[in-house]
């Protein structure tokens, strides 16, 4: 059940996580190690992603529980935060977003404070970006700077230039709410929450609009 892709390779090879576990798995001349270390409370770990502006690690872990790793030592330390810690008893969704991770609860927005190592809501958040007051999941931007986020059981899409508003989204008809985004330096995205996946290509040429037809084959009257 082990993840990788979490943060990038270095010289202790590459971080995952798993079930009870962290580490490193490295590629030697003779095949593959691992330095693994027992972490019996992580549990499962649903998704994960690296601070830009850190050697840490964030990985989701369900409902109203997170995890920390610092990478910067010869062990990754491991922190787990909760209820006490701030968070609500949703699920807690961590992203990145104009180059510094962000978390969200239950449509709140949340900042973790490194002083006091507490989430303290975020409304400045909220307020600088009205169409993100709702969002679950994971909002993205992509290669062409094109902001992605789902809220209410729609997709929803925002030029660069028009962020801030509200009524300048658009609704893309993937026909579900994306939670996950995956975004490509060419500008394409592939949307996915459960059981769905689309992939939206944007040098793609739209198809050609046909007007409705409707066939009468059959006319029955009844007395």
């Amino acid at each position: 059940s082990a993840q990788l892709g979490f943060a990038a390779n270095n010289s202790k090879g590459w971080f995952y996580a798993a079930h009870g576990e962290i580490g490193w798995i490295k590629k030697t001349p003779d095949g593959y190690t691992a330095a693994r270390f027992p972490e019996p409370e992580l549990g499962d770990v649903f998704n994960g992603l690296q601070d830009p502006r850190s050697s840490k690690v964030w990985l989701e872990l369900g409902l109203a529980r997170i995890a920390r790793i610092d990478l910067s030592g010869d062990q990754p330390k491991l922190t787990i935060y909760g209820a006490k810690d701030g968070l609500t008893s949703d699920w807690v969704n961590a992203y990145i977003w104009d180059g510094a991770i962000r978390f969200n609860q239950g449509g709140l927005h949340f900042r973790f404070e490194e002083s006091t190592e507490h989430f303290t809501r975020n409304d400045e958040f909220a307020i600088k970006y009205p169409e993100l007051t709702t969002v679950y999941g994971h909002p993205a931007r992509d290669g062409r700077g094109r902001s992605w986020y789902g809220a209410g059981g729609n997709t929803y899409q925002i030029e660069p230039k028009k962020m801030g508003n509200v009524s300048a989204r658009t609704i893309v008809p993937v026909g579900f709410e994306t939670t996950e985004f995956t975004t490509e330096a060419n500008g394409v995205v592939w949307m996915w929450a459960n059981r769905h996946l689309v992939r939206y290509d944007p040098d793609l040429p739209e198809p050609p609009q046909e007007k409705l037809k409707a066939a009468i084959k059959l006319v029955q009257f009844n007395r």
